[in-house]
């Protein structure tokens, strides 16, 4: 069946893919036959993909079930939560045979693997593709998926805020002025979002909406199969240090997810025997009720209601408050928890909680908006000038573009005057940095992430007080500087030009410079780089 649009939800433990037919005028789920498992949700069937890839010694990438079926999810040659990887910037690097693979690298295979079968399995040739991104990804994220484009010859490609897109794939029947509050937590993150439907898209029967508040943390499904992974090994008196522990790392975190998938349906479950280096097996059993005290110390649910107290009062300072919201939407793998769907109809008390389509509303909406449903959206993170300070003699930052700015801007979102640093300087540089919403990132968690060592082994490690810095600002023009021309040279510390800051309805950052010294607009509304 040919598609016009697709829409693609790579997530951290599954992917799926959505196509616009134009003749229903609908969205439908796309399942790939060897790569797709079947999942019930309600009373229909979900074909998602393992967002898993195995490289065998023979030089053979299997990706999604395959990886299932062929019992490799637990090699030490198979790579998971590469999403997370690459939205956390994470430096790790694992060493298989003669290769290195990098989370980036594994991604590309995964995802282009998927999009070769499409073309020449499925013979589908969509004339647009969208990908869904989370609230709190980093330029390097969306610069990723635009290379990743190109690499593998796709044709027109757009991006979409995941919390919306769950909005517009959720398909209830709303009318203008429907305010409605999104909860997405998936394997690698948590994010929600308050949207207004505010009317229809011109011709079409799809919601447009602007969203009045967002927020996200680095809090997941895959932090979940941590904390079990933490206790599993001490209820059994084991360390992750022992090389028998480590030698079997996989198998026991893949136990953990299976464990927790287990418990939101049972009332009890094992993890069935996982034998370890010399023989000695473990088999330990949990019930719902250890669980969710698990939960609970790990300060889970207070995560969540700091999350939804930050979206709210982002909403409040647009005039919108609490009592506003019609309806709550829950998606994501880990939103099928009981006692999180339970925190949240507490948390949110007569307001309807809606959770009939956790697992696929993110792909919907997604190809939703790639067959040209209108969002209405506003820029998520800081940007920042770096320049630097002569009286303290280190770099500082000067914001540019605040997070929650409207786009596009009919004024200058900001300006400012640009001096030489020493005499005779011909180019003047203008250092753009992204910058973490330091609000999202506050967590009663310490920073911890589960690497895999050059044997694949996983190990938990506290990330460096310096690598937390780096990760929380992002050069986003480094590979591509903006320089101004001066002619003739500027001279130190007096003002040579004015520069307006716009973003253009691409969500582009765009720049108007004028020489103080001529008078003269050496730049006009010229695009510098894309903003999230």
């Amino acid at each position: 069946m040919e598609f016009s649009c697709l829409g693609i939800d790579f997530g951290t433990s599954n992917t799926l893919i959505a196509g616009w037919n134009e003749y229903i005028q609908a969205a439908e789920l796309i399942a790939l036959p060897e790569y797709s498992r079947a999942i019930f949700q309600e009373a229909e069937v979900v074909p998602i993909i393992p967002s898993l890839i195995h490289y065998s010694p023979e030089g053979r990438i299997w990706i999604g079930q395959q990886v299932h079926q062929l019992s490799q999810a637990a090699s030490r040659r198979t790579l998971r939560w590469m999403k997370q990887y690459i939205l956390n910037r994470s430096p790790i690097q694992i060493r298989l045979d003669d290769l290195t693979v990098t989370p980036i690298q594994a991604a590309q295979d995964f995802l282009s693997t998927l999009f070769t079968f499409l073309q020449e399995e499925q013979a589908i040739h969509p004339k647009k593709v969208a990908f869904s991104v989370p609230v709190e990804a980093f330029e390097n994220y969306t610069n990723w998926l635009n290379t990743l484009a190109e690499k593998v010859h796709l044709p027109e490609t757009l991006l979409i805020d995941e919390p919306v897109a769950a909005a517009i794939g959720y398909g209830i029947q709303v009318k203008p002025g429907t305010i409605l509050f999104i909860f997405d937590f998936g394997g690698g993150t948590m994010h929600a979002a308050l949207v207004l439907i505010e009317k229809e898209a011109p011709g079409k029967n799809q919601p447009f909406c602007r969203v009045l508040g967002k927020a996200g943390k680095n809090i997941g499904g895959m932090r979940i199969d941590q904390w079990l992974y933490q206790e599993l090994l001490k209820r059994c008196n084991l360390s992750e240090d022992q090389p028998a522990v480590r030698q079997t790392s996989n198998q026991i975190l893949a136990a953990c997810e299976k464990l927790k998938e287990n418990l939101s349906q049972s009332e009890k479950a094992s993890t069935g025997e996982i034998v370890l280096a010399g023989n000695h097996s473990i088999q330990p059993t949990l019930c719902r009720q250890e669980f969710e005290e698990i939960l609970e110390r790990n300060h889970l649910f207070d995560e969540i209601s700091l999350l939804f107290r930050s979206v709210i009062n982002q909403a409040y300072e647009r005039g919108y408050t609490r009592e506003d919201i019609q309806s709550v939407l829950m998606i994501g793998g880990s939103a099928l928890i009981p006692s999180v769907q339970k925190h949240v109809q507490e948390f949110f008390g007569p307001i309807p909680v809606h959770i009939n389509r956790p697992l696929d509303a993110v792909a919907r909406g997604t190809a939703l908006y790639a067959a040209g449903t209108g969002i209405l959206d506003h820029i998520r993170h800081d940007y920042a000038i770096r320049f630097y300070d002569s009286k303290s003699r280190q770099y500082a930052f000067h914001k540019i573009v605040s997070s929650g700015t409207p786009y596009p801007t009919s004024q200058p979102v900001s300006r400012l005057t640009v001096k030489a640093t020493h005499q005779g300087q011909r180019k003047l540089g203008l250092a753009i940095f992204q910058i973490r919403n330091q609000k999202e990132d506050e967590s009663l968690q310490e920073h911890i992430e589960l690497i895999f060592d050059p044997q694949g082994s996983a190990r938990l490690m506290v990330i460096p007080a310096g690598q937390l810095h780096q990760r929380n600002y992002f050069f986003v023009n480094e590979q591509n500087p903006t320089f101004l021309t001066a002619i003739p040279p500027a001279e130190p510390d007096t003002p040579r030009f004015e520069v307006a800051f716009y973003v253009d309805s691409q969500k582009r950052l765009t720049i108007t410079a004028r020489d103080l010294q001529s008078g003269v607009i050496i730049m006009e509304n010229q695009p510098v780089i894309r903003l999230t």
